[in-house]
């Protein structure tokens, strides 16, 4: 027979073994899409609790201005 591994010859498959590789294939590839949208989503919630200071004083910032009547205290929230 052959003395080297890859000069082996591809034995034939049949339909029904290339239908579980398949289904095999595809549920690995779902299974590292969902793995990889739940590591962005932890890192943009990681993100998001780092700078929740900044993001509420944005917030107060905004109200402030909304709720702003004088133009001289508009025109410092603005420089703010």
């Amino acid at each position: 027979m052959f003395k080297d591994k890859d000069q082996r010859p591809i034995l034939p498959t049949t339909d029904e073994e290339m239908k579980k590789n398949d289904i095999r294939l595809k549920a690995i590839y779902l299974l590292q899409r969902l793995m990889r949208g739940r590591a962005a989503q932890n890192m943009m919630f990681e993100g998001k609790e780092k700078r929740l200071d900044l993001i509420k004083e944005l917030r107060k910032t905004e109200e402030w201005k909304r709720n702003s009547d004088d133009p001289s205290e508009n025109m410092l929230l603005e420089n703010y």
